[in-house]
């Protein structure tokens, strides 16, 4: 799983492994859920306010990735 462009201004790009169906989670920083999206597709893009953490559940992995704007 990666994020691309990171740093970034708008948008992140949330590329995923596998074709498992996963669980997107958009948190603010204090943890607190904006968004969250489920999907089988291989790349979701995400509009950013501003500044976030990504939680990813793919199967049986998770991964948290710190989102950083300009």
């Amino acid at each position: 799983m990666s994020l691309s462009p990171n740093p970034t201004t708008d948008f992140i790009q949330v590329k995923l492994d596998g074709d498992e169906v996963s669980n997107i989670t958009l948190l603010d920083l204090r943890g607190n859920v904006i968004s969250r999206t489920k999907t089988a597709a291989k790349s979701v893009q995400l509009s950013l306010v501003g500044q976030y953490f990504i939680w990813v559940e793919q199967g049986a992995k998770a991964k948290v990735l710190p989102v950083i704007k300009n």
